[in-house]
């Protein structure tokens, strides 16, 4: 009986209006974007997050529909990705962890949708750049957390450079994304995830030039990395939440 309620709540959330700010591309179209499974998923997802995180969505009119994107996010929790993912109006990919397929609220999705696996204690970091530029050069929207890890405590670290170098080899545009919540709802090391409301905020794309990229140069692609992480810091929620904070707040924080 339990489960035919939950049933009927996540069939119920999937009819209400997609919410995406938006009112193109139409159904059909996102349908015949990514396929028949894949919309299942992510009304499925979607409706989950409408009832047990009353998921608010801002400026996904910034994401291109079509082509190899890098999306840029703060990174919080395990449940980033599917808040994300449930968030953009096409197929997403991610890399993840070996460690996420072992549960089992991840592991369908991951192997059925979203995943690029890596086995971190086997991989060399040039393996997973490697890994992708070959999704995002596949025409992907893939996932990146500049960060390399999630905060523990809901202040951004420092931004690796690893961002910058997948944007070299693609040559594709970077958007900033902001998510908040989702460092409540699960937190790290926590199994179970708790009904906390969740904002995920979209900025304009950031388009570098291959030729402003220098490889060689490692304080020049930390520096280009930061301006990516501000780019992510300056995207403003909407509701109140211990772990938003401002941009300046986010600076003094780096400093200390």
């Amino acid at each position: 009986m339990a489960m035919r309620s939950v049933g009927f709540l996540a069939f119920f959330a999937c009819q209400q209006p997609l919410r995406l700010v938006i009112e193109s591309p139409t159904m059909s179209e996102f349908v015949k974007r990514v396929g028949p499974g894949y919309w299942l998923t992510w009304q499925t997802l979607r409706g989950l997050f409408n009832i047990f995180h009353r998921i608010h969505i801002t400026g996904v009119e910034n994401i291109p529909l079509t082509g190899g994107v890098i999306l840029a996010s703060n990174h919080l929790s395990h449940w980033d990705s599917f808040a994300i993912g449930c968030s953009v109006p096409r197929r997403v990919r991610f890399v993840a962890d070996t460690k996420m397929y072992n549960r089992f609220y991840f592991k369908w999705y991951l192997k059925r949708d979203g995943g690029v696996e890596i086995d971190r204690s086997q991989s060399r970091g040039e393996d997973m750049i490697e890994n992708a530029v070959e999704a995002v050069n596949n025409g992907n929207l893939l996932i990146i957390y500049p960060e390399g890890t999630r905060s523990r405590n809901g202040i951004p670290g420092r931004s690796r450079t690893g961002i910058m170098v997948i944007a070299a080899k693609t040559g594709a545009p970077i958007v900033p994304c902001r998510v908040t919540g989702t460092g409540e709802a699960l937190p790290v090391g926590a199994r179970l995830i708790r009904p906390v409301r969740i904002e995920v905020a979209f900025g304009k794309p950031i388009i570098i030039q291959r030729s402003e990229i220098d490889l060689d140069n490692r304080d020049g692609l930390m520096t280009q990395s930061e301006s990516i992480m501000d780019a992510i810091m300056s995207l403003h929620g909407s509701f109140p939440s211990y772990a938003v904070m401002s941009e300046d707040e986010w600076r003094k924080s780096r400093n200390n």
